[in-house]
């Protein structure tokens, strides 16, 4: 079906756009998949709006690219909020609206008489969603953030950039784009709720705690081993220095590739038919692990490394990527937003979408959709004028707002595992996004039947932390994304598998796979399959590069896929290789848009009885991340470099050395009061001259700037450091690690870690939602599945089998 025709998964759905930076891609994408987005803008015009770069149109007037991008598909109100008029204009569009979503208008609505109680009272079936830096309640609740104190706060950073400099961010906003993907997530079930007679509800969702579930195993190697994850320049973030290195140079930029014991032979292979002559034995390196106890010192991998980074210094990045992904080798290209508009599979695949913008007098280009429905349709759109819906919007609302009454229909208290009773999910998924995706739906009450193999365990299965002994059922990274599931084990390319899937497909209203392209028409079970079988059921696939396309078989994991995204070139320091995230932070991204299609996809459900296939690519879906990159090299050609922890409106801003072993506290002044606040505090100094007066001034001076704070900080406890700025009215926080995430007085308060025993590993606490809902919370149930664990109840009791049947089965080897 086309995707321009198709009917919109949110079509009717209303939301109040009162979000800023924390908040705006996630009322972006619900704009993309049909919501009426009706953005507020004060009389001069959002703020947004005159983010640089910006284009001069014919008439003279600018507009921001940055505004461009995130405003596409919106309607523009304009309310004068220092006015009653303007206010009561505000009350009425909330009154009549689904959703109130806002991530910078929060004291505002409060001061003006629009708080949760009041709006909840006035419309109570309002979802009113709230990003903020810390979240509603807690000690610092009131903290203020920013992207950089959210990386900080939340842990990414002390996994990022070389071990000799400070921590690092991402320069495209991440802490920003988590907390809205994450709220996205937690509105769309508190809509779900309401559907089931929960009414309205407040989702309030912190930054910090979105940040924190990005950091793979970091957290759990803390609490099972007592081992601090440090970052590791261009390589994966471990406990040990240097780490595993995945940055190497080509002859034209950076390609990405980590070493696996797997992929050693065909390496060696590969330098021998190209004449290098390779030296290492590649028997001996695919029997040597990468880390661990047993892994080679680093006088015997440097060497092999030299030789390496020989090799792939002849060729150009994309030659890397496209001849050693056809050998088999995870090789990717840490491509640039330019390289992305040349990357094939991309240009195959039409992802990057040309959109005629009548006040610009030229086609400006956007990302195409995140995810791919069958059935289901997106708006690419265009950003509203100022204004240009004012008239239209306020002629469709009463003219008065009406406090609820005693006759209005009470909500009915609902719990949350009833969200999705019902709703039965067959996970085929293994490694990261996909268990990540069905897990939030078992935590909602659905019924997850995770189908594993002994033949082949999952990845995460075998990856540390370990609890100590043997078998399967050891590892806190597996458990971490698996909660709440039956577990059964069930071997796809055995004969008698088929029936077996058959059935749980059946009776299954949503199936996930995130095995390589291919995998499921090899064994019987594409879409196609499906839908005979079950013309209601909802499948997604989330691999790598999407079904289809000239990079159809290349394969990855999301420590090498960044690259490909354009994260890792955006991470680094401007004289020195990028370094990437140090976790495979593209799962923790793409699995937010799984969620979110498939949630779209029962809501098509819902009005047509029908179910669809939904093609998530991980690496489209990952360019979402890139704030206004895109366009702005569409319309600029600029392309953007790594500035460490820089900022394009922001100085200071970074993380400045404190006393103790890597210490640090991220500070980040936006404002030129908070930099009067921030002089204050350092006893203003008689460097601080009027130089550094506005923002302009510090920018052109900010090496000054940097040594002079970094000075100053140098012998200071970076956690009473934070506390006392954050008095000051200066954004900072101290740069957290996993072992300060576990006593963080904001995460503790907020009950971010939930504590669940574990049959194998013990007594552990696991990543919660970033989101709060006040009237559906979630909260933790059953541990992760051991391997098999519900195999007798899952044949017997939800697929029928008889016990001879089962024992048939079994003997046959099917249930392996």
């Amino acid at each position: 079906m086309d995707e321009l025709t198709a009917p919109l998964p949110f079509a009717g759905l209303r939301i109040v756009d009162l979000t800023d930076e924390y908040g705006v891609l996630a009322t972006r994408i619900l704009a993309g998949l049909g919501a009426d987005v009706v953005r507020v803008e004060p009389p001069g015009g959002d703020r947004l709006r005159s983010i640089a770069p910006t284009l001069r149109t014919e008439g003279g007037e600018e507009i921001g690219l940055y505004w461009a991008h995130f405003a596409a598909g919106k309607r523009s109100v304009v309310f004068d909020l220092s006015s009653e008029d303007g206010r009561r204009d505000l009350e009425r569009l909330i009154g009549s609206a689904d959703v109130l979503f806002e991530s910078g208008w929060l004291a505002d609505l409060d001061r003006w008489g629009l708080d949760w109680d009041t709006l909840h009272a006035r419309n109570p079936e309002l979802v009113y969603t709230s990003v903020t830096p810390f979240g509603l309640d807690g000690p610092r609740a009131g903290w203020l953030g920013g992207d950089l104190v959210a990386m900080a706060a939340g842990g990414l950073m002390s996994l990022c950039g070389d071990p000799d400099r400070a921590p690092l961010r991402v320069a495209v906003e991440q802490g920003s784009a988590q907390g809205a993907l994450q709220a996205m997530v937690g509105t769309l079930i508190a809509l779900r709720a309401r559907k089931l007679g929960a009414g309205g509800q407040r989702v309030d969702v912190s930054m910090q705690e979105a940040v924190s579930n990005t950091l793979g195993n970091a957290h759990q190697t803390w609490v099972m081993d007592q081992l601090v994850f440090r970052r590791a320049g261009g390589g994966r973030a471990t406990t040990e220095a240097g780490g595993t290195r995945l940055v190497w140079e080509a002859s034209d930029g950076y390609a990405a590739w980590g070493r696996r014991p797997t992929e050693m032979k065909l390496l060696h292979q590969w330098m021998t038919d190209e004449g290098a002559e390779p030296t290492w034995d590649a028997e001996e390196w695919s029997r040597l692990p990468v880390v661990g106890r047993n892994a080679p010192p680093p006088e015997r991998v440097d060497p092999l490394n030299a030789e390496i980074a020989a090799f792939f210094r002849r060729y150009p990045k994309m030659t890397l990527y496209e001849d050693g992904q056809r050998r088999g080798l995870m090789v990717c290209p840490v491509s640039t937003v330019h390289d992305l508009f040349e990357n094939d599979q991309l240009s195959h695949r039409e992802f990057f979408r040309e959109v005629e913008h009548s006040e610009a007098g030229r086609a400006l280009v956007q990302p195409g959709p995140p995810f791919r429905m069958s059935a289901s349709g997106w708006r690419t759109g265009v950003p509203p004028r100022l204004g240009e819906h004012t008239r239209e919007v306020l002629d469709a609302l009463p003219s008065e707002v009406h406090s609820s009454n005693a006759a209005t229909k009470q909500p009915e208290h609902l719990d949350s595992r009833e969200i999705f009773a019902g709703l039965k999910v067959a996970d085929f998924s293994w490694v990261g996004v996909g268990p990540m995706a069905a897990q939030t739906f078992a935590w909602f009450g659905a019924e997850v039947v995770r189908v594993e193999s002994t033949y082949r365990l999952d990845t995460f299965r075998d990856n540390t932390p370990l609890a100590p002994g043997e078998g399967p059922d050891r590892s806190g990274y597996w458990a971490n994304v698996n909660r709440d599931k039956y577990g059964m084990t069930l071997n796809l390319r055995h004969p008698e598998a088929r029936e077996v899937a058959r059935r749980l497909v059946e009776r299954a209203d949503i199936v996930t796979e995130s095995f390589a392209p291919g995998f499921m028409a090899k064994v019987g079970m594409d879409y196609e399959w499906v839908r005979s079988v079950n013309p209601r059921a909802i499948m997604i696939s989330m691999s790598m590069e999407g079904q289809g396309g000239p990079h159809l078989g290349f394969k990855g994991f999301g420590l090498v896929l960044q690259a490909t995204a354009g994260v890792t070139a955006l991470t680094g320091w401007s004289d020195r290789p990028p370094v990437g995230t140090g976790v495979a932070y593209t799962d923790w991204f793409a699995t937010y848009l799984a969620q979110t299609s498939l949630i779209a996809a029962l809501e098509h459900r819902d009005r047509t009885g029908e179910g669809q296939y939904i093609d998530l690519s991980q690496l489209e879906a990952m360019i979402w991340g890139l704030d206004d990159a895109v366009i702005r090299y569409s319309a600029t050609g600029e392309i953007l470099q790594p500035q460490g922890n820089r900022h394009r409106w922001a100085a200071p801003h970074g993380a400045y050395r404190c006393a103790g072993d890597d210490r640090w506290c991220a500070i980040s002044v936006f404002t030129d009061e908070q930099w009067r606040a921030l002089r204050e505090a350092l006893g203003t100094p008689s460097w601080a001259d009027a130089r550094f007066d506005t923002v302009e001034g510090r920018k052109t001076h900010e090496d000054i700037l940097d040594g002079e704070i970094g000075a100053w900080t140098a012998d200071q406890d970076s956690h009473a450091l934070a506390e006392r700025l954050q008095a000051a009215g200066v954004p900072a926080h101290h740069v957290n690690d996993a072992r300060d995430l576990d006593t963080d007085v904001q995460l503790v308060h907020r009950g971010h870690y939930w504590p669940t025993e574990h049959p194998v590993i013990g007594p552990m606490t696991w990543d919660a939602p970033a989101y709060r809902l006040s009237a559906t919370p979630a909260y933790p149930q059953r541990p992760a599945p051991r391997l098999g664990e519900h195999n007798e109840y899952v044949y017997r009791e939800l697929l029928g089998y008889s016990e001879e049947e089962f024992v048939e089965l079994m003997v046959s080897g099917a249930t392996e």
